[in-house]
């Protein structure tokens, strides 16, 4: 079973370019492999993605990019997580952040009192507002993609 280091979780909105503009795909949970490209932590999506605005040295395809990106080290460690986190642990954060949302609709006071920049918080309602975590029949490979 492959842990994942707490620090190394992301979450951000999977979007492409239709006609010179951006339209949401969906949002993930992700970590950033050695090239910094977005690695889905609860799909297995055989495309990782660009992330917005960082420069790539290979020729990378940014049809498909990462935009309004959250590490979640500070929001996990708040919520008592462990350094390292099991695909079930993913699962249930993909749950409470992505899909369902209402963690983060209903816990204003966590930002308050500047316990995490608000800009965090903004960021995440961003996120979890489409409620939308099922991959993107537009997709690259989309056939091929399955839940961990």
């Amino acid at each position: 079973m492959e842990l994942i280091p707490r620090k190394d979780i992301y979450t951000g909105i999977l979007k492409r370019i239709v006609i010179n503009e951006p339209v949401v795909c969906r949002s993930m949970l992700f970590k950033l492999d050695k090239d910094s490209l977005a690695e889905d932590l609860i799909y297995t999506t055989p495309t990782k993605y660009p992330i917005y605005n960082f420069e790539y040295d290979k020729n990378i395809n940014k049809n498909f990019y990462i935009d309004t990106i959250v590490n979640m080290d500070k929001v996990l460690q708040y919520l008592d997580y462990d350094v390292v986190l099991t695909q079930l642990d993913l699962n249930l954060i993909y749950k409470k952040f992505i899909t369902h949302n209402w963690w983060i609709k209903h816990s204003s006071y966590f930002f308050e009192a500047n316990r995490l920049p608000q800009e965090i918080q903004v960021k995440l309602l961003e996120i979890g507002k489409t409620k939308l975590g099922l991959p993107n029949s537009e997709e690259p490979s989309y056939g091929f993609i399955k839940r961990k």
